[in-house]
């Protein structure tokens, strides 16, 4: 059941993220072909996620934008995507660390909330409360990233831990031990005796 759902997640996030990578035309710059940037990308559908089809919605498409490169970006920091999904990549990579960063980050923007309107605002900002306040939703959204973007499992496991970004091996454990605790008794309640 699920196996069908990750295939389609996986290919949706593939998709997004090839056409862009394709899109470079300048190394040093880093600079983007728009016409490979500004072609719709089909996004995936719920129910065909849910239900393991792999099917696209019909309507639903998204294009990656063209990215910000930043010199004050911080120490360390390699890209960042904020809240409604615009990518900003340090300034000065080599082209294979923007390839790396691009893939990156995609996955973020691939996970945001799109658009200006009040209703695409509140889901940004709930988006970001859930990022920050949420040790499994931040490791599980960064492990997810670093494994695309290195195409390796282990070390998309490991980079949340071991690079900054406030997650503890307790703090997985005790939040994954609520959720756990919560969808079972869901399970019990529903299907109980």
């Amino acid at each position: 059941m699920f196996e069908g759902a990750y295939r389609t997640v996986e290919a949706g996030i593939r998709d997004y993220v090839s056409r862009s990578i394709d899109g470079f035309r300048n190394e040093s710059l880093g600079e983007f072909t728009e016409s490979l940037i500004s072609t719709p990308i089909p996004i995936i559908g719920a129910g065909g996620a849910l239900s393991g089809t792999g099917a696209y919605a019909a309507n639903l498409t998204r294009a990656l934008r063209l990215p910000n490169f930043s010199t004050s970006l911080g120490r360390g920091v390699l890209g960042a995507t904020d809240a409604a999904g615009n990518v900003t990549i340090a300034a000065g990579l080599t082209r294979a660390e923007q390839v790396l960063t691009l893939r990156h980050e995609s996955v973020h923007a691939f996970f945001s909330a799109r658009g200006t309107g009040l209703i695409a605002h509140l889901r940004q900002q709930l988006g970001m409360w859930g990022y920050n306040n949420s040790q499994l939703l931040r490791y599980t959204e960064e492990a997810l990233a670093e494994g695309y973007a290195t195409t390796s499992v282990r070390q998309g496991l490991m980079h949340p831990l071991s690079n900054g970004y406030g997650i503890t091996p307790f703090g997985l454990f005790f939040e994954g031990s609520i959720f756990g605790g919560a969808f079972y008794a869901g399970y019990e309640l529903t299907n109980g005796d």
